[in-house]
Formats: structure tokens, sequence, C-alpha cells
């Protein structure tokens, strides 16, 4: 028998990583603003047992 635990971690740090700004000038107002970000801190935990 054997138990396997696994942790994941993604953005450990939880600092903001920005998408680019939007280079559209037809856009008007929002032209050159960042709209977006990647995801934030994501953990993910996993057990397996096998027999």
């Amino acid at each position: 028998m054997n138990l396997e635990l696994r942790a994941e971690v993604f953005n450990v740090f939880n600092h903001t990583q920005f998408f680019s700004p939007d280079g559209n000038i037809t856009n008007g107002a929002s032209f050159g603003q960042v709209r977006r970000a990647q995801d934030p801190r994501l953990i993910q935990l996993a057990m397996r047992f096998t027999f």
C-alpha cells in the first residue's frame, strides 16, 4: 500500500500579472488602459492511495 500527497501552487507570491494595454487607437477612452490580469494565486491539492 502506498499513499501519495501532492500540492501544486501557481503564482505563489500572488503578484499581479497584467495583460498588455489596449493598443487599438479607435477604442477612444479605453486606448492604452489595462483591463485584465492573470489568475490570482491557485493551489491544487491531491491524494492518491494505491493498493
